[in-house]
């Protein structure tokens, strides 16, 4: 596994994403004023969308991941070097020794730490560093106290184990926190799908009646005195043509190929003869400008879907973890389930 905490590594990837970024963005923005593509420029720019977000995102997230694991093992670091210091050992002694135990995602700081302090490098330094490279606020300032000890003496084991206690009673502080929202969140997860599955019923049952065409004969005193009424199609107005967000959203959709599966049932009445059986059949919608209305709704309910699934994990992420990339995991389940729905169902 890729080491995402190492500064070199994080630059490199940032720099690769970024000129690929430019170079799709830069690329769509040329085809779009040369005239060349419409599609192909949507899809440079929508590329090059994704550069800029999806890895920096990816890289922020597993970077939070692993300082949670290194918060969870940090009490148990803090009970062991407590206990070693208690037998006697200077602080160097103690972390020389504690170095050489599994101590979970801890032991490569910690060895490096210890490493730095057989060089030479001061006690209080090398913790200052140790601190600096793993970027956790609870572990930064544990660190802290740990170094004022080293410097100012006293009751230095007594200290420790009162810093081990807090960092178990805010652990459990936010895992009680978790308990209690997971509740919320699963309610956020229901709500969600009630949102997709609103927007299937309006596009399959709600867009079509747009394309019905009613006409009374008689009008409505002809209607009493035996008047009829007779139903049939036309053809929806364009609404991919409405600047300035119509033409965008639907050649948004034409790239990710909505316009190739759209499928529309056409209601015919059944034969008077008895000639024919069927009373529906599905058919290629034989008019343009309803054929890009029905891309226009299927391109903005697949967006208005992403943008509910982006905002709701961004929500789940700071209620459960305090921090809105710790979302991510929820975006990535809601994202997937709107393409499968999509795929599916539309």
């Amino acid at each position: 596994m890729i080491d995402i905490l190492d500064e070199k590594m994080q630059k490199k990837i940032k720099i690769a994403t970024l000129t690929l970024c430019f170079f799709f963005i830069g690329g769509g923005i040329l085809i779009y004023f040369l005239d060349i593509n419409r599609k192909a420029s949507a899809f440079f720019f929508m590329i090059g969308v994704l550069f800029a977000i999806i890895p920096s995102a990816i890289l922020d997230y597993f970077k939070f991941r692993e300082q949670q694991e290194l918060e969870e093992e940090f009490p148990v670091f803090i009970k062991n070097f407590a206990e070693i210091k208690k037998s006697g050992m200077s602080f160097p002694q103690a972390f020389e020794q504690i170095s050489h135990t599994d101590i979970g995602p801890l032991t490569p700081y910690v060895q490096k730490t210890a490493s730095q302090i057989s060089w030479g490098i001061p006690f209080s330094r090398a913790i200052k560093n140790l601190s600096n490279s793993v970027k956790s606020k609870i572990i930064k300032q544990s660190f802290i106290i740990i170094s004022e000890a080293f410097q100012m003496g006293g009751n230095i084991v007594e200290v420790m184990r009162d810093l081990s206690k807090n960092i178990y009673s805010i652990k459990e502080i936010n895992e009680r926190r978790g308990a209690s929202i997971s509740q919320q969140i699963i309610i956020m997860y229901f709500i969600f799908f009630i949102f997709l599955a609103t927007l299937i019923g309006i596009y399959k049952l709600l867009i079509p009646m747009l394309s019905i065409d009613i006409n009374m004969s008689g009008g409505v005193g002809g209607m009493v005195s035996g008047g009829s009424i007779d139903i049939g199609k036309k053809e929806m107005p364009d609404f991919c043509d409405v600047p300035p967000i119509a033409p965008l959203l639907c050649t948004f959709g034409s790239v990710l190929g909505f316009d190739k599966d759209i499928r529309i049932k056409e209601y015919e009445p059944p034969d008077i003869f008895g000639t024919r059986e069927d009373k529906g059949i599905e058919t290629e919608p034989s008019q343009e400008g309803t054929k890009k209305s029905y891309l226009y709704f299927k391109s903005l309910f697949f967006l208005m879907c992403l943008v509910q699934a982006t905002c709701t994990g961004v929500i789940a992420g700071v209620l459960k973890r305090g921090k809105a990339i710790a979302g991510v995991s929820h975006m990535a389940v809601m994202y997937v389930s709107t393409i499968v729905v999509f795929i599916l169902f539309v």
